[in-house]
């Protein structure tokens, strides 16, 4: 599960509104986030009260399940973000159970393979856990 992702400039005040404010606490809707559809799985907002952090209010979900293909994959995408920026994003996931496979954060820029900033694979407890993020771009980035 995901909740509570915060996107910001490392400095003073967020991303304007629109296309480059990032931040999201899933309670409306996905904001400026968007599935990959060309993934095999998809995200699902839910709602309810597993052990949320900040109350019983909406997150992103994959159920885990023991019939998945090991490949099975989920993603949600950012619209590409100005380049020449110090970013800093926040988020808590929730990985619990078994079959659990890796939960990653990952950039893309224009030409270039994914890279994988942050990951967490299996179980992290039975818990809500926070991550916090620096890097740098110096291209636009995804």
């Amino acid at each position: 599960m995901l909740d509570d992702i915060r996107f910001e400039n490392c400095v003073e005040g967020d991303f304007p509104e629109g296309p480059y404010h990032l931040s999201c606490n899933f309670e409306k809707d996905t904001c400026s986030w968007y599935h990959d559809y060309t993934a095999s799985l998809l995200w699902k907002r839910m709602k309810g009260a597993y052990g949320d952090p900040i109350g019983n209010g909406y997150f992103m979900l994959i159920k885990a399940a023991n019939n998945l293909n090991i490949s099975s994959s989920a993603r949600l995408i950012s619209l590409p973000q100005p380049a020449g920026q110090t970013i800093c994003v926040s988020f808590h996931y929730y990985i619990f159970g078994n079959s659990i496979g890796s939960l990653k954060f990952i950039t893309k820029r224009s030409g270039e393979p994914d890279t994988v900033i942050w990951m967490r694979s299996g179980t992290q407890g039975n818990k809500w856990r926070f991550a916090d993020l620096t890097f740098n771009s110096d291209r636009p980035i995804q």
